[in-house]
């Protein structure tokens, strides 16, 4: 968790909070988390009983050690095989890189 920026953990916090909601009335089955970052929904999203694999470009900041992550670069394609997951999970933050771009102010439109 990016523990520097408490807006964006705030937000972060928020949208996996959402997401869990989303998902909490899907039968439980193999998940994938695209750009998983640090793990933490993944970790969530194995809390709720998912079977969750993960991916992400740079795989050196995940923390959960009982997930499987494998490094994806997503304009070549993931490592694993069509209809591999009943759920894919893609929360990615791409626009943090833009300059003055501001997550905790932007999603709140």
């Amino acid at each position: 968790m990016n523990k520097s920026r408490p807006g964006v953990v705030e937000l972060n916090a928020r949208i996996h909070d959402r997401v869990i909601e989303l998902l909490r009335v899907e039968a439980r089955g193999p998940l994938l988390d695209v750009g998983a970052g640090a793990g933490d929904l993944a970790a969530r999203l194995r809390d709720e009983k998912f079977d969750v694999k993960a991916v992400d470009l740079f795989t050196k900041d995940f923390l959960p050690t009982d997930i499987e992550i494998l490094s994806a670069n997503l304009n070549v394609g993931i490592p694993y095989r069509d209809g591999e997951f009943t759920a894919v999970v893609a929360y990615l933050q791409t626009l943090g890189r833009a300059k003055d771009w501001r997550p905790d102010k932007d999603y709140e439109r």
